[in-house]
């Protein structure tokens, strides 16, 4: 999906406040720059498999987002969830949290970067390692479930600090 340099150029800003729900259709590989922005009523997003890139500011200020399916396939995102105030917790899929991730060994680096509102993060069993800066600026990030088989964490990854 392409890239929007204003969410207003997005084709369905237009519908936005009759738009609930979002399923991605399989065949995408990555999701552009204010794709889901001011979509006021938007409570659930689906991400396919085979999507590989979430772009940053992919979803803006949609207030009632409140459940996010992030596929194993994603290998790049950062700064994708702002302004999102009900997405508090993030695990693996199952756990029943607001943002569900299905990646097999490895949370990327940026991960949840600047997603201001995140509180918990649970990581599951099967994750090894953690990438840099992956919870950058989440600044009200209270609780963090580390498995005992999680072997490398980047130091950055929990500080709200500059990373480069």
């Amino acid at each position: 999906m392409r890239a929007y340099s204003d969410p207003n150029d997005a084709p369905w800003y237009g519908s936005r406040y009759r738009i609930s729900e979002i399923v991605l259709q399989p065949g995408i590989e990555s999701v552009g720059k204010y794709a889901f922005t001011y979509l006021p009523y938007v409570e659930s997003i689906i991400i396919p498999d085979g999507v590989t890139c979430l772009s940053d500011r992919m979803v803006y200020e949609c207030a009632n987002l409140s459940y996010v399916r992030i596929p194993k396939t994603v290998e790049t995102m950062a700064d994708v969830f702002l302004y999102t105030p009900k997405l508090k917790t993030a695990g693996g899929i199952g756990s029943g949290c607001n943002i569900e991730f299905g990646w097999d060994d490895r949370i990327p680096e940026g991960a949840f970067e600047e997603c201001d509102f995140l509180t918990e993060v649970i990581i599951p069993d099967n994750i090894t390692s953690v990438g840099g800066c992956a919870f950058y600026g989440c600044s009200n990030l209270e609780h963090v479930s580390i498995p005992k088989n999680t072997l490398v964490l980047n130091i950055l990854f929990l500080m709200n600090v500059i990373c480069w």
